[in-house]
């Protein structure tokens, strides 16, 4: 079983396949051990992927430009798995925290928009439905999120003035 793959591309998709126990690149800049991978050393954890639901948890924390592309590079090579940006690989409840906020950041974009309202309308929307698959996916003990739990009702006052939200 070959362990070193001469490029970051070659392991991810090695890794992704999860066809064997491990893999790296021949200066171990990126390595996996089993279902997670690794940018220049176990300090620094890139992604854990859970093949069985076709998900990849992708470390939300910054990094490196380097380290950046390895993320870039797991995103477009695992493009059929769902990814999710998290800050904890083992505590779901610190990423929900996290992903509720989001949600909150764009809301609040939402009402600073002068021009883009719309895209920040847009983007609220899918941070509020990848907080409910995430939720779904893991089977957590939380109740379906909607509009309501993150828009004041300045927000829906100007969804509904720029016509981007039906009357309620």
């Amino acid at each position: 079983m070959k362990k070193v793959f001469p490029k970051a591309d070659l392991v991810i998709d090695k890794w992704l396949q999860q066809s064997q126990p491990e893999g790296k690149s021949p200066k171990s800049r990126i390595f996996f051990e089993g279902d997670s991978i690794y940018s220049y050393g176990k300090h620094y954890q890139l992604a854990k992927i859970f093949k069985e639901k076709q998900i990849i948890f992708v470390n939300k924390i910054s990094s490196s430009k380097t380290t950046g592309r390895q993320k870039n590079l797991i995103m477009s090579i695992g493009y059929n798995f769902k990814i999710y940006y998290i800050i904890d690989f083992e505590d779901h409840q610190k990423n929900v925290e996290e992903m509720k906020k989001e949600c909150t950041k764009w809301n609040k974009k939402v009402l600073k928009a002068k021009i883009y309202t719309h895209i920040a309308f847009e983007e609220l929307k899918i941070s509020i439905k990848k907080l409910n698959q995430y939720i779904e996916n893991f089977h957590l003990q939380y109740g379906k999120f909607s509009l309501s739990d993150f828009c004041t009702e300045k927000t829906y006052i100007k969804l509904i003035t720029q016509k981007l939200l039906e009357k309620i």
